[in-house]
């Protein structure tokens, strides 16, 4: 039995020896729907001379996943196993490719931030877990590439799994009922906050303001720089500079210094920009900002996963 067969029969008897347990939801199923809906064919890396892309279909996650109802909470301890399909290239001529499998053997709720352990295996494996032949030199760069690109797997996968997280985030729009003192308390606070959050965009520079309505008037894909220094932008700002940015493909160019941005908005920020989005940026300065090490290790993650891009701190 090869290790591939012998991950999938680990997977499948723990499915079948999980507890039958009222408050908690098996949510296997559904995290192995959003694996596959997430990243099935999405740029692992995309280079000049190198691309490596999720296989369509062939990415699994084994090992439980449980959601408790109670306290709306989702916990997971599992294994993943996700097929790529790599290319090297020469000016426009492939010159060699390779298929394999990323094994994680284990990444849990609690340990998204660690270096989760990646093990980057090509296809045409024997039993011993010995290559049936040697690689040739196209192939050995697909895989060196692929080995040295872990901190930018982990930022990308890690994305999806965090998601998994919200599973019971509550809908937008609640009921109407009779509001209790607890509710009304709660309400209170609210209006507070959006009070709050009225004041600063009030106070925002004005050309924070003037990206946003050039956007929302749709004319985000004429956008080539984004300039939003010195705009005193936190992460609950940023929600709605992330939206734009998503209907901005064309930007080259992207300057946030000298804002409040914590490791949070980093993560958001890099995320889809890992997956292929805003595919001509060139230029990203983010110095003089409030992130930390999670930050740091996200942008090394793209800088290794989107070369042609350049990323100042």
């Amino acid at each position: 039995m090869t290790e591939l067969e012998l991950i999938e029969e680990e997977g499948h008897s723990k499915e079948q020896s999980k507890e039958s347990n009222p408050d908690r939801e098996d949510l296997w199923q559904w995290a192995n729907e959003l694996l596959r809906k997430e990243l099935c064919g999405k740029n692992i890396i995309n280079s000049s001379d190198c691309k490596v892309v999720f296989s369509d279909e062939n990415l699994h996650c084994y090992g439980d996943i449980l959601g408790n109802r109670s306290s709306s909470s989702v916990t997971f301890e599992m294994r993943l196993v996700l097929h790529y399909t790599g290319r090297v290239f020469l000016g426009e001529a492939c010159v060699g490719q390779l298929i394999g499998y990323i094994n994680v053997p284990k990444v849990t709720h609690e340990g998204l931030e660690e270096e989760w352990e990646v093990q980057v295996k090509p296809f045409e494996c024997g039993p011993q877990v010995d290559l049936v032949r040697d690689l040739c030199q196209a192939e050995q760069s697909i895989l060196h590439t692929m080995q040295s690109s872990a901190a930018a797997f982990r930022l990308q996968v890690g994305a999806v799994l965090r998601r998994m997280l919200d599973y019971y985030n509550p809908p937008a729009s609640q009921p109407a009922s009779t509001p209790g003192p607890a509710a009304v308390a709660s309400s209170s606070s609210a209006r507070q906050v959006q009070a709050e959050a009225a004041l600063r965009e009030q106070c925002k520079p004005d050309k924070y303001k003037q990206f946003l309505c050039e956007v929302v008037e749709g004319r985000g894909e004429a956008m080539t720089e984004v300039d939003l220094t010195f705009c005193s932008l936190t992460d609950q700002d940023f929600q709605p500079v992330l939206q734009a940015l998503a209907s901005c493909p064309n930007v080259i160019s992207i300057d946030l210094q000298y804002n409040e941005l914590t490791d949070v908005s980093i993560q958001m920020l890099i995320a889809p920009m890992a997956s292929g989005s805003m595919p001509i940026l060139k230029t990203l300065r983010l110095g003089n900002n409030k992130f930390g090490e999670v930050g740091d290790t996200v942008l090394t993650g793209l800088r290794m996963l989107r070369k042609e891009i350049t990323v100042l701190t």
